[in-house]
């Protein structure tokens, strides 16, 4: 039976997220925009990782928790968000076409993420054993100008 740490997938896709975006700040801790520096993280722009639930475990197959923190021991479908945020510059703030094109920019990147991801390169420990989907994004709908975000929902499958 597989023996997976989802923190280990997690600092993979950090990893690829990495390599796919450069220019990017990555990090594993959501903050809003006003707790986060302007000039260090909204301006280059930021992806935060974080994980959100496991949505369904096959009981019949469980074997026991090792006490060793949160594993994936049952062929899980566990889900992890990526949220990506950026502040426009001041000629841009007023313009909802250009709050759309840096969320088009941060979506280009989150869609070569998954790309990388569902290759047998994406996670490297893993491409055996996990399978890897993007299931939507979400974006500021200009709602935010001039804070630009997306947030993209990725489910990952334990296959054994």
């Amino acid at each position: 039976m597989s023996r997976i740490n989802y923190a280990d997938v997690m600092g993979a896709v950090a990893q690829a997220l990495a390599e796919v975006a450069p220019d990017r700040v990555i990090t594993r801790t959501f903050k809003d925009f006003e707790q986060r520096d302007e000039a260090t993280e909204l301006v280059p722009g930021i992806y935060t990782i974080t994980f959100a639930g496991v949505v369904r475990y096959p009981w019949d197959r469980c074997d026991q928790h090792d006490g060793e923190g949160p594993t994936a021991t049952a062929f899980p479908v566990f889900r992890f968000r990526i949220t990506g945020q950026r502040v426009l510059d001041a000629r841009e703030s007023d313009d909802g076409a250009a709050v759309e094109e840096a969320e088009f920019e941060l979506l280009t990147e989150i869609e070569q993420l998954a790309d990388r991801l569902v290759s047998d390169s994406g996670l490297p420990d893993y491409e055996e054993l996990c399978r890897v989907v993007l299931k939507n994004v979400v974006t500021s709908e200009q709602l935010e100008s001039p804070y630009a975000w997306v947030s993209a929902l990725f489910e990952a499958e334990i296959t054994g």
